[in-house]
């Protein structure tokens, strides 16, 4: 299923306007075939599925909280 067949379904998501954060984990999201739903809960905290998660730019890149330290989104 191509993005356009996606859209049509309304799996795309949608970042927020001038969220960086939102908009790089959009377009990774959207490249992918992800069947969780994923909610963005606010300033980088994001629900997938059950899961809260944390995300940030770090040099360049999106990255997630992961224990202690960051894991590169990608």
């Amino acid at each position: 299923m191509n993005d356009a067949d996606r859209a049509k379904k309304g799996k795309l998501y949608k970042a927020e306007i001038e969220d960086i954060v939102d908009e790089l984990l959009a377009k990774y999201i959207n490249s992918m075939e992800i069947s969780v739903p994923i909610r963005r809960l606010g300033d980088g905290f994001y629900l997938f599925g059950t899961r809260k998660i944390f995300a940030k730019v770090l040099n360049n890149k999106l990255v997630v909280r992961v224990g202690g330290g960051f894991m590169s989104f990608t």
